[in-house]
């Protein structure tokens, strides 16, 4: 009796994975790759002054926005050039990205183009 419940139990955990219980998602092109530097290129729709620089809200040409930090420490670490950017200006930026709870996109600026 007893091989006969580890049989069924084993029997119930195969059908399980095989109808679905771990589902892959494929990734298209035009999701994001976490962990990879993401580059955008937009305009300037609204600036927040900080201490060692600002955060850029961009508009992408795919219509999706972006708060990009712009950061003296964090471009020189990355041997790029400090640009200060004024509303409706064209940006083009690559950086380290996160999302929060609302699937707000950041970006760390890296590099300015």
């Amino acid at each position: 009796m007893k091989n006969v419940i580890i049989v069924a139990l084993c029997l119930s955990m195969g059908l399980l994975t095989a109808c679905g219980g771990s589902k892959k998602i494929k990734q298209t092109s035009t999701e994001l790759n976490e962990g990879a530097p993401l580059s955008i290129r937009g305009q300037v729709t609204g600036i927040e002054n900080g201490k060692d620089g600002y955060t850029a809200t961009v508009k992408s040409e795919a219509n999706k926005t972006y708060k990009v930090t712009i950061s003296r420490v964090n471009l020189e670490k990355s041997q790029s050039v400090y640009k200060k950017y004024e509303v409706g200006e064209q940006i083009s930026v690559t950086g380290d990205w996160w999302k929060d709870a609302e699937d707000n996109i950041y970006i760390k600026a890296t590099k300015l183009h």
